[in-house]
């Protein structure tokens, strides 16, 4: 409520967006504003990009959404994050040897209450809620055979390993300390319907004289945090703990506003990968999440589990030594002259997006080990010790999108009222489809039925739009204007239409304009500026497989027996030089 979409009437001149509140009687600098246009060139709001992803996992995390009646865009963070617990500190990327980008990612979907943030992501974690379970079950099994020993027995019997933890929705420094000590990789995931939750309850030790923030700040950069509490010490060592969940637009400009709110300055803001999209119209139908498609996703968790539990098992049970993902030569060029591109125009963007750059150029490394790993074990292989330079482009394209999101995001702190204009798949085929209509337009309006059936000829079976009424919601919500009345258009009777005006247009201008960039930055050459001698990186990968080969000569896996799986790390790593 209060809260209007804003979509620019560029033709007229008018602005795309109202930035930068100033005191009244103030006008907004062109400064500003000429940072933001820069930003939106450099950074557009594009569609996110699934062919980082393996075809069955895209259609599968795609099929979720159309199934539960939601956008498809937040579901690859919900995935990163998943998949970067389940791995811990079993892997790490390296561009060059004093580098190393843990496996460790944020992510929150800025949206409306009631916009379909918690159903998909759950469904998603059941992997993770079934180890949990089991593990608890193991727990008390052999807690009550431990009680059933005499006191003399149990002075020669360890007592059972604590439950170790795959997943927390309410969590606490304490409480982590706990997970990551019973942990063999520190590997945790928190999961939360309201990621507020996790901002304010940083700060509940402020009473007392401070707060957890630097903590979770040491945490995300993959070092330790050490806590004073009142006559007690906590000291975290190891954690590997990624985060995921939904906050609504209001919640997440208080939290980063105001005398009580975190700071865009304290840097909490620029761990996070963030999705924003307006409210939007998915129709709800007998879509489901079939097996075939929940068993693609699956099938990636249950994969990393059993490979991280065999490394673990081949270092006695606790993993000190990832494996380093290697940028091989033309990857390690790629990866500087992508981060030097940008970091040399950094002052012509916006003073807020600029915290984010150097988050990006980490996150572009994490990304790329996270999407290796997950596509490999969606083939049944394990990763590769050396990343090529198509692995760092999808890791690039990933975290590009995420900075054409956090662009909207910094526009709603500085602006209560922005929303964001739709920018995905489906906005993009509807403006395709308004395009080719224009030349149809029947006294100023398309009936809504004739624009259903031209755009379902388009569109693929995720994004389909079942009923003329559904496209009318759809193209409501979009922002779209609805002619009051039933008109006679395109050959039909006392249809529900579109009535064209400057708010068409600019749709379909930016949403085309969107595709354009997508396809230019995939053309893209970037000229490689002068790096340090780039085949260091690859003298060191072929040492450390090496180095993991001769660990692995006497080791045999308990849970297979020698002879009956792998022997060497090597064979866990498939090395392939």
């Amino acid at each position: 409520p209060g809260r209007k979409r804003e979509i620019p009437d560029r033709a007229a001149g008018a602005q795309a967006d109202q930035i930068g509140e100033k005191p009244a009687g103030q006008a907004a600098g062109h400064a500003d504003q000429d940072g933001h246009d820069q930003a939106a060139r450099v950074f557009p709001r594009i569609p996110f990009p699934w062919e980082v992803f393996p075809p069955e996992i895209a259609a599968s995390l795609q099929q979720l959404a159309l199934a539960t009646a939601t956008s498809p865009q937040p579901l690859p963070g919900a995935a990163f994050a998943m998949v970067a617990s389940v791995l811990g500190r079993s892997v790490t990327v390296s561009p060059k040897a004093s580098w190393e980008a843990p496996m460790i990612l944020w992510h929150a979907d800025i949206r409306e209450s009631g916009e379909g943030k918690t159903a998909a992501p759950r469904l998603m974690a059941a992997p993770l809620h079934e180890a949990q379970k089991k593990e608890a079950e193991r727990y008390r099994r052999e807690m009550e055979e431990y009680k059933s020993l005499t006191a003399e027995e149990r002075r020669q019997e360890k007592p059972p390993v604590l439950p170790r933890g795959y997943f927390v929705s309410d969590l606490t420094l304490e409480g982590l300390r706990e997970d990551v000590e019973n942990s063999p990789h520190g590997g945790i995931v928190v999961i939360q319907d309201e990621i507020s939750a996790f901002l304010t309850g940083q700060n509940q030790y402020k009473s007392r004289g401070g707060t957890d923030r630097e903590s979770w700040l040491a945490l995300w950069d993959g070092h330790p945090a050490r806590v004073r509490r009142v006559g007690r010490e906590l000291f975290i060592m190891g954690g590997r703990v990624s985060i995921f969940g939904g906050i609504q637009p209001s919640i997440f400009r208080t939290s980063f506003t105001g005398a009580d709110g975190l700071y865009l300055s304290d840097g909490t803001l620029f761990r996070f990968l963030l999705t924003y999209e307006p409210p939007a119209y998915y129709d709800l139908t007998s879509e489901s999440w079939d097996d075939l498609h929940r068993e693609a996703w699956e099938a990636v968790l249950h994969r990393a589990m059993a490979w991280v539990e065999q490394l673990i098992s081949h270092q006695g049970g606790n993993l000190e030594t990832p494996l380093r993902l290697i940028l091989d030569a033309d990857a390690q060029t790629r990866f500087f002259s992508w981060r030097n591109s940008l970091h040399s125009f950094r002052g012509t963007l916006p003073a807020p997006l600029r915290g984010f750059l150097p988050k990006a150029y980490e996150y572009a490394l994490r990304l790329t080990g996270v999407i290796h790993c997950l596509r490999r074990f969606s083939k049944g292989k394990n990763p590769k010790p050396l990343l090529n330079a198509e692995d760092l482009d999808r890791g690039i394209k990933a975290v590009t999108f995420y900075l054409g999101q956090v662009q909207g995001a910094l526009r709603l702190i500085e602006n209560e009222h922005f929303v964001p204009v739709e920018v995905s798949e489906r906005s993009r085929l509807v403006a395709r489809t308004l395009e080719a209509l224009r030349p149809h337009l029947d006294n100023g309006r398309l009936a809504i039925g004739f624009i259903h059936e031209h755009y379902s000829r388009m569109a693929p079976g995720t994004q389909k739009i079942r009923t003329a009424k559904a496209m009318g919601a759809m193209l409501r919500e979009m922002g779209l204007t609805i002619a009051p009345g039933k008109h006679d258009a395109n050959g039909k009777r006392a249809a529900c239409c579109l009535e064209w005006n400057a708010k068409t247009d600019n749709f379909i201008k930016e949403s085309l304009q969107s595709l354009q960039c997508l396809v230019s930055q995939e053309g893209k050459e970037v000229q490689a500026p002068d790096v340090e001698e780039p085949i260091s990186a690859m003298s060191t990968a072929l040492e450390e497989c090496e180095y993991h080969a001769d660990l692995g000569d006497s080791m045999s896996t308990p849970a297979t027996g020698p002879g009956k799986g792998p022997q060497h790390l090597s064979d866990l790593m498939e090395v392939e030089i």
